[in-house]
């Protein structure tokens, strides 16, 4: 990988082919919120109705202007529009703190977590009222319109019983940053995260060493009334969970290179004894080789979103790494990630995925393609979900078939498009902070966790992707030249560190 990232210095400029990036899976494109903004959280409450928010990291002037970011669509994702309202009026724009979770039971009632606030729309974002947390919060789900569920920093757990109005600290048997939610039903929820430690580097102190620490998945059977502890890892970078009963579920999650600060390749778990303990399942993460000067596989680094219509069939969509730069070799341009997609219907032991060929690295052409790293999303059912990310990127995702036999506990509809059996792309119950969907489960994160600030630039929690879920909308990422400009690259890479997760 170091042979890659000098050979990306080096290079003037650096090309894939275009036919290297013809659309691989099933996630197109659908546009963009703004190019500067890092969506970390994400809401689909109906197939139509979509809310994703995050940070803002406008760099034009040369000096960063950080600010959250909240949209609304109601197209199914084409057309954004800004929702943020009363939440932007109230932070102090020095301190700008990230949209960190989101979760609406339907398009007119909603929450969103900023950092020790959980904030209620009842008419579709156009207004917001807030309550407080006595801490950050991460990611937050309701399993109905008065009782919700609100993770955070240090294990902390808050529970309403009014609609968020109000919110009670709950006993947590467990210090680390949680930043993900699940939810069976009313009663059965399950929790996870993990602590992203930043420490200066011993082999050069001017730089931050990004390390994570331990892990944990929490599970309760009474609503979130009380909670404990079961499975545990540590230095891994946790990603979404999804169960689709009380014993019977499935975490992803990557290993974490601090000599690189990236995460990747991506592993996924299952559990069959209702979180207490988790164990591999088969999952070739390879969708492709980069081929410059040796050639290496490009793999599967970060689980964005994960459903699963039951043990047998599972569908997970996520971000590939492919290279450093994107474009010129500038420190300051993004790595390249492309968006690829993963099906099974046996339970994991065989995948159908994107397949990104052969793709060649070249000296002598620019302007290489890169999708951003995706960081939340949702699914609202096995064949309809989105992802959203960096440079405000919204992907969508829809199977197309030519029987029923492609479309596992569903039916082909007359456009070729898989169908629930009564005739939708999509059930009504997803929904969330960070999230993916047929279900509950949110999420927050810099990749898959809680977004921590960028140094004096800001400092907020970021909500993921999820199960049968709540949904997140993945957040994620001047004056005059000389000082200006390298203010402006060091603010970009501490919002890449920040949002390393």
């Amino acid at each position: 990988m170091r042979i890659l990232s000098i050979a990306a210095i080096l290079a003037t400029a650096a090309c894939l082919p275009a036919s290297a990036w013809a659309s691989g899976g099933t996630w197109t494109r659908l546009g963009t919120t703004a190019g500067s903004d890092y969506l970390t959280a994400f809401a689909a409450p109906t197939d139509q109705d979509l809310f994703c928010g995050g940070l803002n990291a406008d760099m034009s002037s040369g000096l960063p202007k950080i600010a959250p970011v909240l949209y609304a669509s109601h197209d199914g994702g084409t057309v954004w529009k800004p929702a943020l309202g009363a939440i932007g009026a109230s932070m102090n724009p020095l301190n700008a703190k990230a949209i960190a979770g989101l979760d609406f039971l339907d398009a007119k009632t909603g929450w969103a977590v900023v950092a020790d606030g959980v904030w209620r729309t009842t008419d579709g974002a156009v207004t917001w009222n807030s309550a407080k947390l006595s801490s950050e919060g991460s990611a937050i789900h309701f399993a109905d319109a008065k009782t919700g569920i609100v993770v955070g920093k240090g294990g902390a757990i808050f529970r309403s019983t009014d609609g968020g109005g109000t919110w009670t600290d709950i006993p947590s048997p467990t210090q680390v940053d949680l930043s993900r939610l699940f939810a069976v039903d009313a009663k059965h929820w399950f929790a996870a995260g993990g602590t992203q430690i930043d420490s200066t580097d011993p082999n050069e102190p001017s730089k931050t060493l990004t390390t994570f620490g331990d892990g944990a998945v929490l599970l309760s059977s009474d609503g979130g009334a009380t909670w404990k502890a079961g499975y545990t890892t540590t230095g891994k970078v946790l990603g979404p969970l999804f169960f689709v009963d009380a014993k019977t579920g499935f975490l992803a999650l990557s290993d974490w290179d601090s000599s690189v600060g990236r995460a990747g390749p991506a592993q996924l778990l299952q559990s069959i004894d209702g979180g207490l303990t988790f164990q591999p399942i088969a999952l070739d993460p390879k969708v492709g080789t980069l081929k410059f000067v040796m050639d290496v596989p490009i793999q599967l680094s970060y689980v964005t979103a994960m459903t699963w219509n039951n043990a047998e069939n599972g569908h997970l969509g996520g971000s590939a790494y492919v290279s450093d730069q994107s474009s010129g070799g500038s420190s300051s341009s993004p790595p390249i990630y492309r968006t690829v997609d993963f099906l099974t219907h046996d339970g994991g032991k065989t995948w159908q995925k994107t397949d990104l060929g052969v793709v060649t690295m070249s000296l002598s052409r620019g302007g290489s393609p890169t999708d951003g790293r995706t960081m939340a999303g949702a699914f609202r059912s096995f064949w309809r979900g989105w992802l959203v990310g960096e440079t405000g990127a919204v992907f969508s995702s829809e199977i197309t078939c030519s029987s029923k036999q492609d479309c596992p506990g569903g039916t082909c509809g007359p456009l070729q498009q898989c169908m629930e059996a009564g005739g939708s792309t999509g059930s009504k119950d997803a929904g969330g902070s960070g999230a993916d969907s047929t279900g509950k489960d949110a999420s927050a994160g810099s990749d898959t966790g809680t977004l921590q600030g960028a140094d004096a630039l800001s400092t907020g929690v970021v909500g993921g992707a999820g199960g049968k879920a709540i949904s997140g909308c993945g957040a994620g990422r001047g004056g005059s030249a000389g000082w200006g400009v390298a203010f402006g690259v060091l603010a970009m890479a501490l919002l890449r560190r920040r949002f390393a997760r």
